[in-house]
This record gives structure tokens, sequence and C-alpha cells, in this order.
């Protein structure tokens, strides 16, 4: 039996697949999920020293759901106070942007 993190999983694939984003990412960790959006790190299954970035999937309710990379790049030497920093100030960014 699946989980509904599983389902969860394979719908952000999805997502990811239609926004044409690089296949060999990898979700490496969920900053937030909200009932309007989520924010996820993604990594590079092509290189382990490539720096991190994040994705922000809007899905908000009775639409398609939209994934927009955010610019923020994350290496390992980043600390997770300063990667969820980066992450929330380019979020704010984005929404902050007119349409």
């Amino acid at each position: 039996m699946h989980s509904s993190d599983d389902g969860r999983e394979h719908a952000l694939e999805d997502i990811l697949n239609k926004a044409e984003l690089d296949s060999s990412r990898e979700i490496r960790d969920k900053i937030m999920e909200t009932n309007l959006y989520s924010v996820y790190v993604l990594s590079s299954a092509k290189s382990e020293k490539a720096p991190h970035e994040a994705v922000l999937i809007e899905h908000p309710p009775a639409s398609e759901p939209k994934a927009f990379l955010l610019p923020v790049k994350i290496t390992a030497l980043t600390t997770k106070m300063e990667r969820n920093q980066k992450i929330m100030e380019a979020v704010q960014e984005h929404f902050a942007k007119p349409d």
C-alpha cells in the first residue's frame, strides 16, 4: 500500500516534468508546504558537488500546479539557517512580483 507521501512525491515529479525542469534533479528536502504553495530543495543526480537549487510549486485550488525555480544556489557550506533565509527571501520576491 502506498502512503500519501509516495503519492505526493509522484505528483511532485509530474509537476517538475511538466515545468520542463531537468529530470536529473532529485528532491533533497522539503522546506515548507502550505495550502497554496510548497518549497523543496533539489539536488543534481549528476554531481554531489553541484549546488542545490530550490523550487517553488504553486498549487492553488481549482488550478493546475506550476513550478518555479528560485534564484538560489545552496552549497555544502551553507547552514540550514542561511539556506532557509535565502529561500524565504526568494519566495517573498517571487510573490511580490507583479504578474
